[in-house]
């Protein structure tokens, strides 16, 4: 039996493409929806059958959850002599899991859904926060990166703490497609990193 090998170049591109894709199906489907409120509502809202944009919002879900899985699976590897970088990646492999659950379990779908978006943001800060502490270990240029992550936490958890869930979740969901998309030019652009 063969091994999935995902090189840097495929890995890099599934975590670009994850976080675009889901981005721009996320405002396609506000955009079909036309009624969906920032702040006011969840994302998990506009997955609902009664509003126009589900079928586009649980696609997103679901498809960025697969490319995330195999971004996750690509990351371990590229990562694989590094325990907290290990760690991180499988719990983010386990995250994007829940994600595609998303999308097959819509908002409408209880307990279900409630389950699954929990699990995959509860999974997210505890892959984030252990890729942060895997990149100040390694030190140098990788110690900006987990600043830069540790920013993208402290923005999320501060507007959890300070906001409406609808608004926490959306601010969430930027900051992990930030940091997929940084991550991937970075495995791009740094070939020693």
């Amino acid at each position: 039996m063969e091994t999935i090998c995902l090189d840097r170049r495929n890995t890099a591109y599934l975590g670009i493409a994850g976080a675009v894709l889901f981005s721009i199906m996320w405002m396609m489907s506000i955009y079909a929806d036309g009624a969906w409120v920032l702040g006011a509502e969840t994302l998990s809202d506009l997955g609902h059958p009664s509003r126009a944009g589900h079928p586009m919002f649980n696609a997103a879900a679901s498809i960025a959850g697969v490319l995330l899985t195999f971004f996750a699976l690509g990351m371990y590897q590229n990562h694989q002599s590094y325990l907290f970088g290990r760690m991180a990646m499988i719990v983010a492999l386990i995250a994007s899991l829940f994600l595609i659950g998303v999308g097959v379990f819509p908002i409408h779908v209880t307990p279900y859904h409630t389950i699954v978006s929990y699990a995959f943001f509860g999974l997210m800060i505890v892959a984030l926060s252990l890729w942060t502490y895997h990149d100040y270990l390694r030190g140098g240029l990788a110690q900006y990166f987990a600043a830069f992550t540790a920013v993208l936490l402290a923005i999320s958890l501060t507007f959890l703490a300070l906001t409406e869930i609808g608004m926490a979740e959306a601010v969430a969901v930027v900051c992990i497609m930030i940091w997929a998309v940084v991550q991937g030019v970075r495995m791009l652009t740094l070939e020693n990193d």
